[in-house]
């Protein structure tokens, strides 16, 4: 876990393509995405290609991993893209 990930994550306005940003583990060869939603910011990981979103996504039914905290999340080995 890293400080600059962790400060990047908790700052949405740093984020290239707001609404969305790009994570990735890379112990588990996993990418995804996290969503500039307030109640899921820093915990909640989408594992879907930022490439594949489409304006109509149904994020209900994209799979995602959900952590108690954003340190958790670090922990588990995701990190900005």
């Amino acid at each position: 876990m890293t400080v600059d990930d962790k400060n990047f994550i908790l700052d949405p306005t740093r984020w290239p393509n707001w609404p969305i940003l790009p994570m990735k583990n890379i112990d588990r060869q996993e990418i995804g995405v996290m969503r500039a939603v307030q109640e899921e910011l820093g915990n909640t990981i989408y594992l879907i290609n930022m490439w594949e979103i489409k304006k109509d996504t149904d994020w209900t039914k994209v799979p995602k991993k959900t952590y108690l905290s954003i340190d958790a999340l670090l922990a588990d080995g995701w990190i900005v893209d």
